[in-house]
């Protein structure tokens, strides 16, 4: 709250706020902020990146990932602001459950920091997952996501069960646009900023903080495979969130 009124002063000074959820918006209407100077408009994706879709197969040997099991993916970072868990341990736990039930998959981690991944690894063993069951690997370089990404069968963008302002008003993740580009079926959180985004019909939803809900989530989506009408409706939402549409929306709300 410190310096509140002064920042409320200098938004109601702009021509526009952009405001990455409905939830943020909210808040700062609340504050004081002219809802007329607000807009929506949450983070994006390069789809330039994405333009050449590589052979799964020769993606899957680059990694050393087994060529024929289905792989569950996550790639992104595995914590917010150096301390705030993000979802991890659940997605874990559902690798656990999925492995209990008899499914055959193999899950994929992808990210940093190092120190998370070492303690991530460490809390997959005790739940009695080896190598064969989940892998992680540490932080790639922006150019080789598009490739980890087709890699995978199904895509998944976890959240804990928290009351953080990150996870009720302020998260647009990167991860879930890059999601949409390659056209994979996701299993997301069903967290209030992400409705902004997605709906069931380009996503299945899975309950924050609940590792059972993830791993029925992940069952619904390998059923799903390569339904048309979802993929079609994830490749309009990459469209309609790439960077370059994004700011041509800006600077269209934006009167001189």
């Amino acid at each position: 709250r410190h310096g509140q009124k002064k920042f409320v002063r200098a938004c109601n000074d702009t021509a526009r706020v952009i405001c990455l959820t409905r939830p943020m918006r909210d808040e700062l209407l609340s504050w004081g902020v002219d809802e007329e100077r607000m807009i929506v408009e949450g983070d994006g994706v390069d789809l330039h990146r994405f333009k050449e879709v590589p052979v799964q197969s020769d993606v899957r040997k680059q990694w050393d990932l087994p060529p024929d099991f289905p792989i569950i993916g996550y790639v992104g970072s595995l914590v917010t602001r150096n301390t705030i868990e993000k979802g991890i341990p659940d997605l874990i736990e559902a690798f656990s459950l999925l492995k209990e039930r008899g499914e055959v998959v193999f899950g994929w981690i992808v990210g940093g920091p190092e120190q998370w991944v070492e303690h991530y690894q460490e809390f997959a063993r005790s739940q009695d997952l080896t190598g064969a069951e989940l892998r992680f690997t540490g932080r790639i370089g922006a150019a080789d996501v598009a490739a980890a990404l087709h890699a995978c069968n199904v895509l998944v963008y976890p959240a804990p069960a928290s009351d953080h302002p990150y996870f009720l008003r302020d998260t647009s993740p990167l991860k879930l646009f890059e999601y949409l580009a390659v056209g994979k079926p996701i299993v997301c959180a069903d967290i209030p900023p992400i409705r902004d985004a997605v709906d069931e019909r380009s996503v299945t939803f899975c309950e924050p903080g609940n590792a059972q809900s993830i791993a029925d989530g992940i069952a619904t989506a390998l059923s799903e495979g390569e339904d048309a009408t979802r993929k079609a409706r994830r490749a309009e939402l990459a469209q309609w969130y790439s960077w370059e549409n994004r700011m041509r929306r800006i600077l269209d709300s934006v009167t001189v």
